[in-house]
C-alpha cells in the first residue's frame, strides 16, 4: 500500500510536469494556513497551474491504486469525469463540497487531506 505509493510518486510527478497547464511542480514539507496554523497538510508537492490568464497555486496529493478494486474505482472516476472536466493530458479542478465533482473525484477517506 503506502510503500508502493511512495515509490510511485516520483514517476507521477514526472508525468504531472508534462501536462500543458502545469507551469511547475515543487517539493514541500508541511503546508499550513497563514491564518489558521492548525490547518495543515503534508502535500506531495505544490503545483503552479495556468488557468486562462491566471496563475494558480495548488497542492498536489498523489494516491496510487495498488489492487484491482481500487484501480477499477480510479478508472471509473476517470471515465465519468475526464470527458467533461479534464483536458487530455491536463488537470481538472473541483470545489470542496461541490455535489457533482468533489464527491465523485475525491474519495471520502482522502478529503481530510485537502486544505
Amino acid at each position: 500500500g503506502m510503500y508502493k505509493g511512495a515509490m510511485n510518486e516520483p514517476a507521477v510527478v514526472g508525468q504531472v510536469t508534462q501536462f500543458p497547464d502545469v507551469l511547475g511542480v515543487f517539493d514541500v514539507g508541511l503546508v499550513s494556513s497563514s491564518k489558521c496554523a492548525y490547518l495543515g497538510v503534508s502535500a506531495d508537492g505544490i503545483c503552479v497551474l495556468k488557468r486562462g490568464k491566471n496563475t494558480v497555486i495548488a497542492s498536489l496529493e498523489i494516491k496510487t491504486r495498488v489492487n484491482a478494486q481500487t484501480e477499477a474505482q480510479a478508472r471509473d472516476i476517470r471515465d465519468r469525469l475526464s470527458l467533461q472536466t479534464f483536458p487530455e493530458g491536463g488537470t481538472g479542478e473541483c470545489t470542496v463540497g461541490d455535489s457533482v465533482w468533489f464527491s465523485a473525484a475525491i474519495p471520502i477517506n482522502h478529503r481530510a487531506q485537502i486544505m
